[in-house]
């Protein structure tokens, strides 16, 4: 799996005012979808710190950064749609690296149960992969693939929230990957909130080891239309071996 991949195929990194409370997560998925008719941007950044070990690089490290935007519709009360496009430049520390597009995402998520406190959750979501990066240079993996999931979720406390998100990616002429992540998020006050996040994805045979991403995160709302937040973790599995990521968004209302 590319390693741009590891972060950016989280899907949508969005947020929603009115009556939902900010997305928070980067890696996984929780239910906070945009009302009816609502729109949200965001812009991302995300730099990883990998080693490669491919005989053109004369030494292991490698710096990755991607950029990436994003837009989130609702379509309906408990149904929303959205796309990312990420742009990513990866560079060793000596000799020439790439730049380009990487693989569009598009996805749609469906809020299919809530309670009338807003937890327990069921929020099955669908995401597609659109082969717009070029593998030859490391920045797409050449074919389409479908990644079905389902995140389950409930709050304890009024200000601790739990999910687990089960996802199975299908991917084209590759083996097929499953993966598994939890998120716990803890409410500061109404703008403020702290969010610890793992996940587990099996290893693509060309790979050494299954991925092993833990993330912690700051999340912080100045305005109600805006949102900021500050992650940084790694990969203890193997690459990346840093994760770093600052996102913003804003909400049409």
């Amino acid at each position: 799996m590319k390693r741009w991949q590891a972060v950016v195929g989280m899907g949508m990194l969005a947020v929603s005012v009115a009556q939902a409370e900010p997305r928070r997560v980067l890696l996984t998925h929780e239910n906070r979808l945009p009302e009816k008719g609502e729109l949200e941007v965001e812009g991302a950044f995300i730099l990883q710190e990998n080693q490669d070990e491919r005989e053109q690089f004369t030494v292991e490290d490698v710096d990755w950064r991607t950029y990436a935007v994003a837009a989130r519709y609702g379509l309906a009360r408990d149904l929303k749609i959205g796309a990312v496009v990420p742009f990513s430049t990866w560079e060793p520390d000596e000799g020439d690296g790439e730049a380009g597009f990487n693989d569009i995402q598009i996805e749609a998520e469906l809020r299919a149960f809530e309670d009338v406190f807003g937890y327990p959750y069921i929020l099955p979501y669908l995401r597609v992969s659109l082969p717009t990066g070029d593998e030859d240079k490391d920045l797409g993996d050449g074919d389409p693939s479908y990644t079905f999931g389902a995140a389950v979720g409930t709050t304890v406390l009024d200000d601790l929230h739990y999910a687990l998100d089960l996802a199975y990616t299908v991917r084209g002429s590759s083996e097929n990957v499953a993966s598994v992540g939890g998120s716990i998020i803890w409410d500061l006050n109404d703008r403020c909130s702290l969010v610890g996040e793992g996940k587990f994805t099996e290893k693509l045979a060309e790979e050494e080891e299954n991925s092993k991403i833990l993330l912690g995160g700051l999340i912080y709302r100045p305005a109600p239309v805006w949102l900021v937040g500050l992650y940084g973790g790694k990969d203890m599995g193997g690459d990346p071996d840093m994760i770093a990521a600052v996102r913003v968004n804003y909400t049409f209302e």
